[in-house]
């Protein structure tokens, strides 16, 4: 029997203490039920099946909840099975493959989650597409395109916030973050724009609001003078005169506006 097989077969037991977690494929981490299940399970002193760690770095690929689980009923051994070292790329895969095998199957978020970190550690398109060739190839897409969409995102605010410390220049940072120059630009640009929106869209509402409160004042005024004007506690000439000054109000603030835009034209681009 060769070293090989033996590490495949046969059962180690290690401290827990030197077992790492690495990576997770599941998204939204650890099941409480799940990590109760198996502390109940080692209290009582029962047999699971022992999780698959890396021979050399101890890196744990399949069996969190039952690490979790041994933890908390206070353990600190745990037997595993040893599988040769890999890339993180293939233990993802193989990871991924694992827990397929339970009785909780990977979901479509813990698919895009796994996909999202796969890309990152280099896999292509097309050895997704092989690998999880029991998928639906439109599925499989869709998941590569969101994931590829959130990690270009998330490079993205990385390089915007070293911009903002301005200590490197534009091409420094797009090669920091493994973005193009045209595309960092392209986002900044963008983003600049985006703020410019939001800033102008919260000036007009400031004005819209002013111009409703000031239109209601005016409301307000004309309608007292009409109706004193009705039971005849005033003159129509002194109605006549108040109106006259509300219009000479408004006629300024338009001539003042007027003047602001002339202002802007003179601004040279």
């Amino acid at each position: 029997m060769t070293a090989k097989r033996a590490i495949k077969q046969k059962t180690y037991r290690i401290d827990i203490a030197v077992i790492r977690d690495e990576f997770d494929v599941r998204v939204h981490g650890l099941d409480p039920e799940r990590v109760e299940h198996f502390r109940q399970i080692y209290e009582a002193g029962g047999k699971v099946d022992p999780p698959k760690v890396t021979f050399k770095t101890k890196t744990l690929v399949e069996g969190r909840h039952r690490k979790a689980g041994a933890i908390a009923a206070g353990l600190t051994s745990l037997e595993v099975y040893f599988i040769p070292e890999k890339s993180r790329k293939e233990l993802l895969f193989l990871a991924a493959a694992e827990n397929e095998k339970t009785s909780r199957p990977l979901t479509q978020a813990d698919l895009e989650f796994t996909i999202r970190q796969l890309l990152q550690e280099g896999a292509t398109q097309a050895e997704i597409y092989k690998r999880w060739s029991h998928y639906p190839k439109a599925m499989l897409r869709r998941f590569i395109q969101n994931a590829q969409s959130r990690i270009h995102s998330a490079k993205v605010q990385q390089g915007l916030k070293i911009l903002a410390e301005g200590k490197l220049n534009l091409e420094q940072v797009a090669k920091q973050v493994g973005l193009s120059e045209r595309s960092l630009k392209a986002s900044l640009s963008s983003r600049r724009r985006q703020t410019a929106k939001k800033s102008t869209a919260g000036v007009k509402s400031k004005l819209t609001k002013s111009a409703q409160s000031f239109g209601a004042v005016v409301r307000g005024n004309l309608t007292t003078t009409l109706d004193r004007v009705r039971d005849q506690e005033l003159s129509r000439e002194e109605a006549e005169d108040i109106i006259g000054h509300m219009e000479s109000q408004l006629s300024r603030l338009s001539n003042q506006i007027k003047d602001w835009r002339k202002r802007l034209a003179s601004i040279k681009s």
